[in-house]
C-alpha cells in the first residue's frame, strides 16, 4: 500500500512538474508575443531615419491633447536652416547624418514629458504638455544654441547647422492643428528675420 501511494505521489509530482513547465513555457511565449507587438507598435510610430516619432504618431498625440479641454500645452516647429544646401554640397548621406545628429541634440535638450517628432524633411515638432509657450521658448532657445555650437559629423569645421523655431500655445479655438499653423507662422517670421532664432506667435502682432 505504501509503495502504491509512493508511486501515485511520484506520478502526481511528475504531472505537477510537467504542468508547471508548460505553464512557464506558455508565459514565456506570451511575454515574447507581447514584446513583439510592442516592438511593432514602436516601429509603426517611429521615423526610420531619426528614431523620433513620425508624423502619424504626432497626429495621434495632438488628438489626445485636444481631448482635454482644460489642459495647458504648447508646441514648437523647428526647421533646419538651409538644409537643402547641405544635401546639394555634401550629398544625401551627409544630409541624413545631419538630420540624425540634429534630432539627438534636440532630444537631449528636452524635458522628459516633452514629445519630439519628425514632421517631414528637415522639420521637427515638439509637443510640451503642461507648459506655457514662453517656457517652451526658453527650452527652444537652448536647442538653438546647442545646434549652433555643435560640430556635426560630416560637416567641415566651422560650418554649423543652425535652426529656426516657431512656438505657439494652445489656442482658444482650433486645437492643436491651429496651434501648429501658428507655430509655422512664427517659424516663417524667424526665417524672414535672418534665421537661427526663436519666435513665439502673438495674437497682437501675428508672430
Amino acid at each position: 500500500m505504501r509503495e502504491q501511494n509512493a508511486v501515485v505521489l511520484r506520478r502526481l509530482q511528475s504531472v505537477h512538474a510537467e504542468s508547471e513547465g508548460k505553464r512557464e513555457l506558455l508565459e514565456q511565449r506570451r511575454n515574447m508575443l507581447r514584446q513583439a507587438v510592442e516592438q511593432l507598435h514602436a516601429l509603426a510610430e517611429s521615423d526610420v531615419l531619426t528614431g523620433c516619432l513620425n508624423q502619424r504618431a504626432l497626429r495621434s498625440r495632438m488628438a489626445a491633447l485636444d481631448q482635454d479641454a482644460e489642459a495647458a500645452w504648447s508646441l514648437a516647429m523647428l526647421d533646419l536652416d538651409d538644409f537643402k544646401s547641405i544635401n546639394d554640397r555634401f550629398g544625401h548621406l551627409v544630409g541624413d547624418q545631419v538630420l540624425q545628429q540634429s534630432a539627438q541634440h534636440i532630444a537631449a535638450c528636452l524635458q522628459p514629458e516633452m514629445i519630439l517628432a519628425r514632421y517631414g524633411g528637415e522639420e521637427f515638432v515638439v509637443l510640451a504638455p503642461g507648459l506655457a509657450p514662453e517656457r517652451l521658448a526658453e527650452t527652444m532657445e537652448r536647442v538653438r544654441l546647442v545646434l549652433a555650437e555643435a560640430g556635426l559629423d560630416g560637416l567641415p569645421a566651422g560650418l554649423a547647422q543652425t535652426v529656426s523655431i516657431g512656438v505657439a500655445g494652445r489656442p482658444e479655438e482650433g486645437g492643436s492643428q491651429q496651434a501648429l499653423l501658428r507655430a509655422d507662422a512664427a517659424l516663417y517670421s524667424a526665417k524672414q528675420q535672418g534665421r537661427n532664432r526663436v519666435r513665439v506667435w502673438r495674437e497682437d502682432r501675428q508672430a
